[in-house]
């Protein structure tokens, strides 16, 4: 990345962040499909990475650390985008009972509620 967009950028430049944005956005999105296997989620996960960079780039303190400072947002933007995903998902478990007979239980109690309230 060009370090003068970066400064350009942190002094409020919008057309200097679009540009960085245009340049690290594939890279970005390859990560993060490579993180969540979902083109969906992925996206989603890039554009809270991007909003999130807009807000703290006042607080980057070296413009030559910006790739890494915004692939460490994308990745939390990640999880947090697995963990909601994970949080609304109802996935059988097959099991076991005592006669050796397989039956299909619900993963948690909490995802069963949350559904039925």
């Amino acid at each position: 990345m060009q370090p003068t967009l970066v400064e350009l950028a942190i002094n409020g430049d919008e057309d200097a962040y679009a540009n960085l944005m245009v340049v690290a956005g594939d890279r970005l999105l390859a990560i993060a499909y490579r993180i969540l296997r979902d083109v969906g989620r992925a996206e989603d996960a890039v554009q809270i990475a991007f909003v999130s960079a807009w807000r703290d780039l006042p607080t980057l303190r070296d413009p030559l650390l910006f790739e890494a400072w915004l692939t460490k947002l994308l990745v939390r933007a990640c999880y947090g985008e697995a963990k909601r995903n994970r949080r609304w998902t109802i996935k059988p478990a097959n099991r076991l009972n005592v006669r050796g007979r397989r039956t299909v239980g619900l993963t948690s109690i909490k995802t069963f509620l949350a559904v039925w309230i």
